[in-house]
């Protein structure tokens, strides 16, 4: 009799441990495993990672979809301010590596479009659109091409530095715009010597 009790009561904990809940983290893995598998069918890139060494950023993109915008707490409970956000994570790996690709192709507006479609969701966002200015400027600049090259300077801020502190008073030395329009001058001018 003690016996049965035993194995009863060994079965019933066995049973409750083996029907324990999933956290909300565990189940959107378990829906993001299952959306990346049933789109790897349509895919030549297996996952975001294979396609960004690709240049597919399309499929990237398709393959952010599984990943749900939500942050988690330590229990794995959906979250405001929590952690585990890999759906922000693969956005911001995307745009930089989309960026850095339209960067080395010289298309500087289709880089600033990027991170504009990123919007506040992307880390950087200021530094990294004051990075493509200044990459356009150096890139003109070397092409004599200074018409254009104060367009791009013109679209930095006139009163921020690169780390997007406002400056007050004299800007010529310390805010991106001025410091550009000085570069682009001396460019010019060692262009005509």
């Amino acid at each position: 009799m003690k016996s049965n009790k035993i194995i009863f009561i060994f079965t019933f904990f066995v049973l409750i441990n083996s029907c324990k809940k999933l956290s909300d983290q565990e189940k959107d893995q378990k829906d993001t495993e299952d959306c990346i598998t049933e789109k790897s069918k349509n895919e030549k890139s297996k996952s975001i990672d294979d396609a960004l060494n690709n240049f597919d950023f399309v499929a990237a993109r398709r393959y952010l979809e599984c990943f749900p915008n939500t942050n988690y707490d330590q229990e794995g409970k959906r979250s405001e301010y929590g952690n585990g956000n890999l759906n922000k994570s693969y956005l911001n790996k995307i745009i930089s590596s989309e960026l850095s690709f339209w960067l080395k192709q010289g298309e500087f507006d289709r880089a600033i479009a990027i991170i504009d479609e990123g919007g506040q969701a992307i880390d950087n966002a200021f530094q990294s659109k004051i990075k493509v200015i200044k990459e356009a400027v150096d890139y003109f600049c070397k092409i004599k091409d200074f018409n254009s090259a104060n367009l791009w300077a013109l679209k930095a801020p006139p009163n921020q530095t690169e780390n997007g502190g406002y400056v007050s008073g004299n800007v010529e030395n310390s805010a991106v715009q001025p410091i550009l329009l000085k570069q682009i001058n001396m460019a010019k001018e060692m262009s005509n010597n």
